[in-house]
């Protein structure tokens, strides 16, 4: 059915995982980028309630461990260092997580921890959860917390460590997770190469996560390992960095490549392009 799109103005009702309202509405997923990363502070839950009123897809975040082991949303400087308010730069592994509510980063905004995402998105929204923190027991307390709120169906992992895909599969098994989980392989834009599907153990649903400075700066070498991804069932993601401002002049663009998810920090402008769109969903 063609529909006109319009921008949802208030909260959607809550729904169990799995059910309509966490399904696909737009040709294509829309995933916000560290929430509703230009409409409400990167990665805050002011992101993420902003994301769930405009009725996307999903959400996509980062995830740390403090210093005892709290998994914390914030997205940080290589290594995990984090800017705060007065000049203070704090590496997130050295801080515990009751000392960290003393501290408030430079929008304004305290670090939320994954229990509190979690909580505030369970039932509303899709969960992208980037995998930034470097220490293999974020893979276990991370588990914990979804299986604890049996919130599988709504959650997909990313990261820039391809062996962490393996790492996963693992854990599952070792905990006796019945529920499925998949994941997303991000790639570096100086080696901008698909990984080998075979090696990192992808698995059904997985998906290769790609720059759009990829498609921008090395166009016929993006599109031919799209090309071949899709053959091999791999789902493909076009993800903006921060600082990009001209996203929509590849809407049409990413529609027509039959990309599974634009994970986008501007999911206003991409519903309101659909609103233009007359799209049939």
């Amino acid at each position: 059915m063609c529909t006109t799109q319009a921008t949802p103005s208030v909260v959607p009702p809550a729904a169990t995982a799995g059910s309509p309202t966490l399904a696909k509405k737009y040709p294509v997923r829309i995933e916000g980028h560290r929430g509703a990363g230009h409409l409400a502070p990167e990665n805050s839950l002011k992101a993420f309630f902003r994301a769930i009123e405009l009725g996307i897809d999903g959400v996509e975040f980062d995830v740390w461990l403090t210093r005892d082991n709290v998994p914390v949303v914030v997205h940080g400087l290589p290594g995990g260092v984090v800017e705060f308010e007065g000049d203070i730069n704090e590496t997130i592994s050295q801080i515990d997580s009751e000392a960290l509510k003393n501290y408030t980063l430079k929008n304004g905004e305290k670090i939320p921890t994954l229990v509190e995402v979690l909580d505030a998105c369970n039932g509303k929204v899709n969960l992208n959860i980037e995998i930034k923190e470097l220490r293999e027991e974020v893979i276990e307390k991370v588990l914990t917390l979804i299986e604890e709120r049996s919130m599988f169906e709504q959650i997909t992992f990313s990261s820039f460590n391809h062996q962490l895909r393996a790492k996963l599969t693992h854990a599952v098994t070792e905990m006796k997770i019945a529920s499925k989980v998949t994941f997303g392989f991000l790639m570096e834009l100086e080696e901008p190469n698909f990984p080998d599907y075979e090696l990192t153990l992808a698995q059904e649903g997985d998906s290769i996560n790609v720059d759009i400075r990829y498609l921008e700066n090395h166009r016929d070498e993006c599109l031919a390992q799209i090309r071949k991804a899709q053959e091999k069932q791999v789902k493909i993601k076009f993800w903006f960095p921060m600082e990009y401002m001209d996203e929509h002049m590849f809407y049409e663009e990413l529609l027509g490549l039959s990309v599974d998810t634009i994970i986008t920090n501007k999911p206003h402008s991409m519903i309101e392009y659909f609103a233009n769109q007359s799209v049939c969903v």
